[in-house]
C-alpha cells in the first residue's frame, strides 16, 4: 500500500472534516485550519513492515514473485 516506506520514515495522518464546498478559494488574511475544517493531526516513525502474511519485511530486501 505505501511501497516508499523506510524504517525511521515519518508519517502523519489528518482527519479533515471540510466546512466549504470544492473549489472555495481560501482567504491567506484568514486562519488556515477553520478554513479547511483541520480536526487532528498525528505523527508516527516508521519501524517496521510486515507483509501480507504478518512476517517482518527487512529493510533492504527485495521480495519477489
Amino acid at each position: 500500500m505505501f511501497p516508499d516506506l523506510r524504517k525511521h520514515d515519518v508519517a502523519f495522518l489528518l482527519t479533515v472534516r471540510p466546512v466549504n464546498r470544492i473549489g472555495t478559494r481560501y482567504n491567506p488574511s484568514e486562519p488556515f485550519v477553520p478554513q479547511v475544517g483541520l480536526v487532528y493531526v498525528r505523527g508516527c516513525e516508521i519501524e517496521g513492515m510486515l507483509d501480507e502474511a504478518g512476517k517482518v519485511i527487512e529493510e533492504g530486501l527485495l521480495l519477489c514473485s
